[in-house]
C-alpha cells in the first residue's frame, strides 16, 4: 500500500483491506504483465501519481509519453496504451473500436481481465492522490471511528 493510502487505513480498515485484496487479484491475473506494467506506468504519468517506477527499458520509458510517434512499441502495446489513455480521460467516450483493438490481441476474457486491473489500478492511484491532498495535512485532525 502506498503511504497516502496508508492514511486511510485507520479511518477505513475494512475498505482498505478489500481494496488491497482486489488490487492483488486484479494485477496477478492480467494476461500480459509486461503490457499491463506499461499501461500502469502511463496511467501514473497522466495522473501525476508518484507510483514506483515501472521496470521498463530506459529508452521505452523515455518514449512512453510519445508512444504514438515511437517505433519502440508493438501493435498490441499501442492498442492497450490507446485504450488506457481514453479510459483515463473518459470511459463514456470509449468505443467499440477501442475494445476491438484489444480483442485483436487477446480473448474476451483477456480484455475483461485487463480492464478490471486497469480500473482497480486507476482507482487506487486517484484515491492515493486524494488521500495525500486531504489527509496528509499534519495540522488537520482526522476523526477515527471507534
Amino acid at each position: 500500500m502506498t503511504d497516502a493510502l496508508a492514511l486511510l487505513r485507520p479511518l477505513q480498515p475494512e475498505a482498505s483491506d478489500a481494496l488491497e485484496r482486489a488490487a492483488a487479484v486484479a494485477t496477478a491475473t492480467v494476461p500480459d504483465p509486461a503490457v499491463f506494467e506499461l499501461c500502469r506506468a502511463r496511467t501514473a504519468e497522466l495522473l501525476g501519481h508518484p507510483a514506483p517506477p515501472a521496470e521498463l527499458d530506459p529508452a521505452r520509458r523515455a518514449a512512453l509519453a510519445n508512444w504514438r510517434r515511437s517505433d519502440l512499441f508493438t501493435a498490441k502495446e499501442r492498442a492497450h496504451l490507446d485504450f488506457t489513455e481514453q479510459y483515463l480521460m473518459s470511459v463514456a467516450a470509449l468505443t467499440d473500436a477501442h475494445v476491438d483493438a484489444l480483442l485483436a490481441h487477446g480473448s474476451a476474457l483477456d480484455v475483461h481481465t485487463f480492464i478490471a486491473a486497469l480500473y482497480v489500478t486507476e482507482f487506487r492511484m486517484r484515491l492515493s492522490l486524494v488521500a495525500s491532498a486531504v489527509l496528509a495535512d499534519e495540522d488537520r485532525e482526522a476523526e477515527v471511528p471507534a
